[in-house]
């Protein structure tokens, strides 16, 4: 309905005709080149162009364009902006002359003001579905990134059987944790800690060596 209600406040400023002004599907608000003519002429909008680049094949045009608006006794206003075309982001065979209307329609919605709002020239309809491709390829490379990221952090960096089966391993004497290692690598964890009491019995720990010093007496005599 705000779309809506945009485009007919448009149409009756700046004396437009019905299919001068549309949204595209994904909601962006148009206007064509017919639209930014009239928009030029409605508000004697002075315009100076200049092709910029132009590639050898003819496939990438660059122009320049400036919009000189006189906004009411004392302020004059200008704007410069850039018009770019090329093949992924351009369907016709007409570069310049798409890049030049990419050009003036931004100057122009720019000096009015209105580019602000999220108003776009027709011919940009390329230009913004190739940045819509461009942010879902980085989007679904960042979450893929990131969920790979995440399943490594939460990925423990040792198996719970490997921490039980170093917790028997520890209680036993070096054949008795040989043997351990043999069950809990054939064996599920419930059944390691079953066979842990009988490990445990038949290679009990070797007994720590234990040093004892001898009592000093007293020296004070």
């Amino acid at each position: 309905m705000e779309i809506q209600q945009a485009i007919q406040s448009i149409i009756k400023k700046y004396q437009l005709g019905v299919k001068d002004v549309f949204a595209s599907p994904e909601g962006w608000k148009m206007i064509t080149s017919d639209g930014i003519r009239r928009m030029i002429w409605v508000e004697n909008i002075d315009i100076s162009k200049h092709l910029m680049h132009l590639s050898p094949d003819g496939k990438i045009a660059v122009v320049q364009c400036t919009a000189y608006w006189q906004e009411n006794d004392k302020n004059r206003r200008a704007y410069e902006a850039l018009g770019e075309c090329a093949p992924d982001n351009n369907q016709f065979s007409y570069p310049v002359n798409v890049a030049e209307k990419r050009a003036e329609s931004r100057a122009v919605l720019n000096v009015l003001g209105l580019y602000a709002d999220g108003w776009r020239g027709s011919e940009e309809i390329d230009v913004l579905v190739a940045s819509v491709k461009m942010l879902e390829r980085i989007e679904a490379k960042s979450t893929s990134a990131i969920q790979e990221t995440v399943s490594q952090l939460a990925a423990p960096k040792t198996s719970k059987k490997a921490l039980r089966m170093a917790t028997t391993v520890t209680e036993l004497s070096p054949e008795g944790a040989e043997e351990a290692k043999k069950i809990w690598a054939d064996s599920k964890p419930t059944k390691g800690e079953r066979l842990h009491k009988k490990l445990k019995k038949q290679f009990p720990p070797e007994p720590t060596e234990q040093v004892h010093f001898p009592e000093q007496k007293d020296s004070a005599e």
